[in-house]
């Protein structure tokens, strides 16, 4: 539920595509040239190592499947790495935790973030900024593995250190807050999460001014919320001021513009307006397809609002092969536990039930009662909160 933070408070015109893509050009440029600053470039050298900052731009742009290879290689060379900063070198290790939990490699990011968190390691410390953000990265994959009380537990010590350690306005904070935020919207405890909605969105304003794009993310995160409470007119007036700013700051064809997008999509399906929530749903999709380089589940909310607009209008079939490229992905990606697989098991079934084709609906209705069940187990055993864990 993050966007990216500019140091900025008031709004700053530019023109659409040209800014988005002058920033990005502007970025690698500043980046490549530190680079090739930070290293003795020798003549008889024609491949010096690359930079951690080109590492970082490159997970920044959305090429996540390039910057895992690059940050493997480097961090497996001793001769171009083992003179860094003990800090340089876990926040790429961490930066390419978060690159395996992007494109989908979750089993391979506990283990190697479980490995970092280690205590006694030389790079492994205290609360700060960096540990605490780690342990978020940890949160984060959890939940992809379906283990949310472990999920939630964990989101919500970070959310109290990082109070303590940075108070209550700084972005790290407010970032934890919308986590809590959102497992008590999932459990739909909307009395408690849309005060925390709420709160952040006042705190952000209150310390950046209403033009800020972490303002803008803070009512897209609100939008969202208000769709899923079944609130969709709320939900458009938080949602267009976001696209607003978003198209201006990122550019028309960024994801954050795609994810604000996919959300008035579901507000406009919300309202009836089905034809434009369809062509609103494939804009966002056609962003993320161009910027994106390999599987990404930011495209699945997109594709799961067509699939129900398909199934309401009658056009089972359709709806029904979106659905099973769903499941595909995510049998090839998430655990099977996974709630995002659970329910579009479920939606299949009703389906194919409704197309009469009732062995099948049964079966798919068995298979997402059983890996419910299996979830729920594992949610039982998940007792012993992180902060006892060693």
């Amino acid at each position: 539920m993050c966007g990216r933070w500019h140091a900025a408070s008031e709004k700053v015109r530019r023109p659409k595509l040209a800014a988005y893509l002058s920033f990005r050009v502007l970025l690698l440029s500043s980046i490549l040239f530190t680079a090739l600053s930070s290293f003795d470039v020798q003549a008889e050298v024609s491949d010096p190592p690359v930079h951690p900052g080109y590492i970082e731009a490159l997970g920044v742009l959305g090429h996540f499947h390039e910057a895992i290879l690059l940050a493997e290689e480097l961090l497996s060379s001793d001769a171009s790495f083992s003179k860094e900063p003990v800090e340089v070198s876990r926040a790429l290790k961490l930066s390419l935790i978060e690159f395996y939990h992007k494109v989908g490699r979750n089993e391979r990011a506990l283990s190697e973030i479980e490995y970092l968190l280690e205590p006694g390691r030389k790079d492994s410390n205290g609360a700060n900024r960096q540990s605490l953000k780690a342990l978020k990265v940890k949160a984060d994959i959890l939940y992809s593995l379906g283990r949310f009380a472990e999920a939630r537990e964990l989101h919500s010590l970070v959310y109290k250190q990082r109070k303590e350690l940075l108070g209550d306005s700084h972005e790290d904070t407010l970032k934890s807050l919308g986590a809590v935020a959102f497992f008590h919207l999932n459990e739909r405890d909307f009395d408690t999460a849309f005060p925390l909605l709420e709160q952040i969105k006042t705190l952000q304003v209150g310390s950046l001014g209403l033009n800020h794009p972490d303002v803008s993310q803070a009512q897209n995160n609100l939008g969202a919320a208000l769709n899923f409470a079944g609130r969709p007119i709320d939900a458009l007036i938080e949602l267009k001021e976001a696209l607003e700013f978003r198209v201006e700051w990122y550019g028309s064809n960024s994801e954050e513009v795609a994810s604000t997008l996919a959300n008035i999509a579901a507000s406009l399906n919300g309202l009836g307006k089905r034809d434009q929530a369809i062509v609103t749903y494939l804009r966002s999709i056609q962003i993320i397809s161009d910027l994106e380089d390999g599987f990404t589940f930011d495209i699945f909310p997109a594709w799961e609002g067509i699939a129900r607009i398909m199934d309401e209008n009658g056009n089972k079939d359709a709806a029904a092969s979106v659905y099973r490229n769903l499941i595909s992905q995510s049998n090839a990606n998430l655990h099977p536990t996974h709630p995002m697989l659970q329910s579009n098991l479920r939606r299949l079934a009703s389906v194919e039930f409704r197309r009469g084709n009732v062995d099948l609906a049964s079966e798919l209705a068995r298979e997402s009662v059983l890996s419910s069940r299996i979830w729920s187990e594992q949610e039982a055993d998940s007792s012993v909160g992180p902060e006892r864990r060693s």
